[in-house]
């Protein structure tokens, strides 16, 4: 695997371990918590981390299409 695909696939697997915690965070959170903002902020930033995982996703794909294609033109 090369290593930009190795670093893209590690920040993926990284943002979605804390992502997934402030999800549980946001899950324990009282009323309390709901009227000072913080799980509103929460929130916020799992949509943050959310869209990041996304973009993620995007170039592990595109590196993955752009290495078949430079294999295909190596083999022809």
């Amino acid at each position: 695997m090369n290593p930009t695909l190795k670093l893209l696939k590690a920040k993926r697997t990284s943002a979605l371990k804390d992502a997934r915690k402030m999800e549980a965070q946001l899950a324990r959170l009282n009323e309390e918590a709901e009227a000072a903002g913080i799980a509103t902020n929460l929130r916020y930033i799992v949509g943050m981390f959310r869209e990041y995982i996304a973009s993620l996703d995007e170039a592990i794909k595109s590196a993955h299409t752009q290495r078949s294609r430079k294999n295909d033109r190596l083999s022809a």
